[in-house]
């Protein structure tokens, strides 16, 4: 029977509509919904035991073993549950993996399919308390991280064998608007509708009037991007941020105004400083921390070569000689056993970098700056949120510097801050940031050499916006690791990143190293045909050309753990919104590369 397309609605119309539906708003009633659910569910059990023990048969002589299916779903608030349906596929094979959906189904499956037979073995899901009769259809596992708040709210109630949106329209239905009609069934479900939507999906079986056997649980529409192309990084943006930037842009006030300002105030509160200066990048901040310490021409800087070039960059700027550290082989930080190797008269401050989001050894290098009377410059541009025995990264030193862009823990676009307890440096990066005027100067009075590096009022309330996120983005990413932690496990030729106990990593990045015998070019080069994106992290900076003929040096200086590790570090992709099935896919198709390094031939072999 050809069922009746349902006309489409905006989400605006059917809320209208579901607003209007003769129910009272009266929630069930949760237990005596379970004591129905459990004897209906029992007593259909018995009845139709002769034709499930029939249809289990036929799903036998038309496929062999197995007969039922088995599937992970979220259930009640989003607890895992297996799910038990009928086999209506084929058994998994080399040709049949390749195949849709609608092409491995059998004969005998897309009939039960096309008359929701292959659903009665859920009638034992309800039985045990997984599922409801009534309640909205539950959906593949790895959806959850995509669901908005309202939408999440369909897992305030069991799901069920059929629902409110099965019974207007089902398969005709998008995926919104089934959502739509899920959380409407949330909030007015009563008994007596869940008797209406029962007696209608009586109807509807035996009419077989809205279903079709190219019902599932798979969502394309609602999550396009499930299965896209792996982003490297991506920003997580909301409406709360994108409302802060349209006011700006509504306000007028575009420059000098109070985003900006707030944007400060909430980060040096949350960092536990004095001061916080807002600026355009975070190349930017470390340049006007290096300027404001006073470091120029015939001074010297310890810094890591195993870094973004603009931990030394800042330094060039001011004419400043950059002398290369080494680093610790497990967490890629400043060795500060190497500080007294490279230490000479000229020695005025330490550049300090909490790589990709690890604190460095704070104890130690406080304790040999201090002896040795030299400047702290923290580079910890990759670290927002990050902690070192309690204390917030970014609080030592004499001053610290972090980044907004899009890669890092909140983004700006483009922008950086300068946060310090010294009321002179503040006072100094304020002036250099803002073409050198002093804060009660006229505006073309000009006592200092400065630079436009002022941070823009959108910027200012996209960051301040973020900042009320910070903690959950920080947590988001943890998990994220904890994912990648979880899954590489499997792959003995990787090595994953390690984590002091007394640091709380902000994790920027997640970068595998390699074990000996692979190179990182070959593994990137790899995973790129297979349309995984990855990057080499880091390219030590002394090996760069620019500084090679800048500093008159060579490609080798006595790093031997720098010199270890490059080639063998790899950022892989990562950010908030990364899925389990992404980072599967990951280190999924991480594992092919290595099988294919291992075993050349498998590279022109076909499955």
């Amino acid at each position: 029977m050809k069922t009746k397309q349902q006309p489409f609605m905006s989400p605006n119309q059917l809320e209208n509509q579901l607003e209007n539906q003769p129910y009272p708003l009266v929630k069930p009633r949760l237990p005596a919904k379970r004591i129905f659910d459990f004897i209906l569910s029992l007593v259909l059990l018995v009845i139709l035991s002769p034709l499930l023990l029939l249809l289990g048969v036929l799903v036998w002589v038309s496929d062999g073993w197995p007969i039922l299916f088995f599937q992970e779903r979220p259930g009640l608030w989003g607890k895992s549950f297996w799910i038990c349906k009928f086999r209506t596929m084929k058994q998994q094979t080399k040709q049949s993996i390749a195949q849709g959906d609608e092409d491995r189904l059998t004969g005998f499956g897309k009939w039960m399919r096309s008359t929701s037979l292959d659903e009665l073995p859920e009638l034992w899901n309800v039985l045990k308390g997984d599922m409801s009769m009534v309640g909205p259809r539950p959906l593949l596992k790895r959806y959850l991280e995509r669901f908005d708040e309202k939408q999440a709210r369909r897992h305030e109630v069991r799901p069920g064998i059929t629902g409110w949106a099965q019974v207007n329209g089902r398969n005709e239905l998008s995926w919104i608007q089934k959502f739509q009609y899920d959380v409407w069934y949330v909030d007015n479900g009563n008994f007596l509708l869940d008797l209406k939507i029962l007696w209608k999906t009586i109807g509807i079986v035996f009419l077989r009037s809205g279903i079709s056997a190219e019902g599932s649980a798979t969502a394309p529409e609602f999550l396009p991007d499930i299965e896209k192309n792996i982003e490297m990084s991506s920003a997580d943006i909301n409406e709360n941020d994108i409302k802060a930037v349209e006011s700006v842009l509504r306000s007028g006030r575009l420059a000098l105004g109070p985003q900006v300002l707030e944007f400060e105030r909430k980060m040096a509160e949350y960092i536990g400083v004095k001061h916080a200066i807002a600026v355009s990048s975070g190349t930017a901040a470390l340049h006007l921390i290096v300027k404001s310490l006073g470091l120029g021409p015939g001074d010297e800087v310890l810094v890591p070569s195993f870094t973004f070039a603009a931990s030394v960059n800042a330094l060039l700027y001011e004419g400043v000689t950059p002398v290369f550290v080494d680093i610790h082989e497990d967490t890629y930080n400043l060795d500060e056993r190497d500080l007294e190797n490279k230490l000479t008269a000229k020695t005025r401050a330490i550049m300090v970098v909490d790589v990709f989001g690890h604190s460095a050894d704070w104890d130690q290098l406080l304790i040999f700056a201090k002896r040795h009377r030299l400047k702290i410059i923290d580079d910890c541009c990759e670290a927002l949120g990050g902690e070192y025995r309690g204390q917030k990264v970014g609080s030592f030193g004499d001053a610290g510097a972090f980044a907004f862009y899009p890669n890092k823990q909140i983004t700006t676009g483009e922008g950086g801050m300068i946060v310090t307890d010294d009321d002179e440096i503040a006072r100094l990066c304020q002036s250099y940031r803002n073409q050198g005027r002093d804060a009660m100067g006229q505006w073309l009075e000009h006592p200092r050499l400065g630079y436009n590096y002022r941070m823009d009022e959108m910027s200012g309330a996209l960051g301040s916006s973020q900042m009320d996120r910070i903690e959950s983005f920080v947590f988001r990413r943890e998990q994220v690791a904890s994912l990648y932690h979880r899954h590489l496990r499997q792959l003995p030729d990787v090595m994953t990143p390690v984590v002091k106990a007394h640091v709380r990593m902000s994790w920027f990045v997640y970068v595998i190293r390699l074990r000996p015998g692979f190179l990182a070019e070959d593994v990137i080069r790899g995973l790129n045909e297979k349309g995984i994106p990855s990057r080499a992290y880091f390219s030590p900076i002394h090996s760069q050309e620019y500084i090679q003929k800048t500093l008159k040096i060579g490609k080798f200086l006595g790093l031997p753990v720098t010199e270890k590790v490059r080639g063998q570090t790899i950022a892989l992709p990562f950010h908030n919104q990364m899925t389990e099935d992404q980072v599967i896919r990951v280190v999924n198709a991480l594992a092919d590369v290595f099988r294919e390094l291992h075993f050349p031939e498998l590279r022109s072999a076909s499955y």
